[in-house]
């Protein structure tokens, strides 16, 4: 199970994250692609996040939607 939650972007009002919207992006590359390889099944949730406005939160959790789709369609 992976929680693929948005809270550590630096741009959280809430949690004043650390992540860049690239480390988060290589953060689920690293996760998705490493149960690929190992063949393990990955069952995933998007959550957290708390940034304004909301389209910033549909492309971070656009990105981990890309990033599962190209490690499983490689």
């Amino acid at each position: 199970m992976y929680y693929v939650g948005c809270d550590p972007h630096v741009a959280d009002p809430m949690i004043r994250g650390v992540m860049t919207t690239g480390q988060m992006r290589r953060r689920d590359r690293i996760v998705f692609t490493t149960c690929r390889r190992l063949g393990l099944p990955v069952c995933w949730t998007l959550g957290g996040g708390y940034q304004k406005p909301l389209q910033k939160m549909v492309e971070l959790h656009g990105l981990a939607m890309k990033e599962c789709l190209a490690a499983w369609t490689a």
